[in-house]
């Protein structure tokens, strides 16, 4: 009876580590395709996402993404949001929005924000290996990571990385209003003009770092890591604070680039060191008034400490 009843344990145990093994790959191997309009929520259980064609959350629809979810976009999809999205990981447990592979040739788009209504909140996710085709001369080829051109919008505690565009490799803003906290923007290339980070709106980009975007090619020289500008008077506030320009590379014009501002502006407590280009310069263009430049710390850069201005800027309490 005692041997019998070993045995029996045995063959108990083993049946609980199949079932325990069959449970790990079922877990491992589960995937949701997804195209089209998409709402609800997305939960680990789902994930990855997988979006095999263009998908959308449409006005007045929402999707929430669970902590510790994954979406993967096959070549040159792409998320449109005209509703609301939440993205709210953890610290320990990430959302990422990611492609297959190393090969540029079969990323995916990237997220675009349009729309009055949009809403999207990003918290602890990251964006990584999305491109957008760079020879295309329209706003297609503009926000390789994200492209915001509409909406009210944050993102936190994340990070953009390895995206490319035609302009603005990581971020590309041209309407409504997103802030940026606590943030990082790496190694994101543009063939012309914004490596990191593109702006034309309402964008305060706070305790945020940039380093290794890029812009250019053997081709064409590009210009400035993070761009800062407006195509028209606004009322938007513009603020970067508290950010750090660091390692970014085949910057022509500078690593900072500000032009033709003309509203309310917080550019302050900065740090701008070690870019492969001049630090900072300012075009204002002959419209708007001086900018203020205060507690800036621009040294190391490689065409010249500190780079310089061009046009009115008044430099306070800074190190240059």
């Amino acid at each position: 009876m005692k041997t019998t009843f070993l045995n029996f344990e045995k063959q108990t145990v083993t049946a609980i580590l199949i079932l325990a093994v069959l449970a790990s790959m079922q877990i491992t191997f589960a995937q949701t395709e997804v195209d089209g309009e998409v709402a609800g929520v997305w939960d680990r259980e789902g994930s990855p996402f997988i979006a095999v064609e263009d998908i959308l959350v449409a006005e007045g629809e929402e999707l929430i993404i669970e902590p510790g979810v994954e979406v993967q976009f096959q070549a040159r999809r792409t998320m449109t949001v005209l509703g609301t999205l939440t993205a709210a990981g953890e610290a320990e447990n990430l959302i990422r929005f990611s492609s297959f592979g190393e090969d540029p040739e079969i990323w995916g788009s990237g997220l675009c924000f349009e729309g009055d209504e949009s809403r999207v909140s990003l918290d602890y996710s990251i964006i990584e290996n999305q491109i957008v085709d760079t020879n295309d001369e329209d706003w297609l080829n503009r926000g390789g990571g994200i492209r915001i051109l509409g909406g009210v919008h944050q993102i936190n505690n994340s990070v953009i990385q390895n995206c490319q565009a035609g302009i603005g490799g990581g971020l590309y803003l041209n309407g409504g209003l997103c802030e940026v906290g606590n943030s990082e923007f790496i190694e994101n290339q543009a063939r012309t003009t914004g490596g990191g980070v593109f702006s034309t709106a309402g964008l305060k980009l706070i305790d945020c770092r940039l380093f290794g975007n890029s812009t250019g090619n053997e081709d064409q020289p590009g210009m400035t890591a993070i761009y800062i500008g407006q195509e028209d008077e606004s009322d938007d506030s513009l603020v970067v604070t508290g950010c750090r320009l660091e390692g970014n590379l085949e910057t022509e014009m500078a690593a900072f680039g500000i032009a033709n501002v003309d509203c309310p502006h917080n550019f302050a407590f900065n740090e701008i060191i070690d870019n492969d280009s001049p630090g900072f310069v300012f075009i204002n263009s002959g419209f708007g008034p001086a900018l203020i430049i205060d507690h800036f710390t621009i040294y190391g850069n490689t065409l010249g400490v500190g780079g310089g201005t061009m046009g009115d800027a008044i430099v306070t309490n800074s190190i240059l």
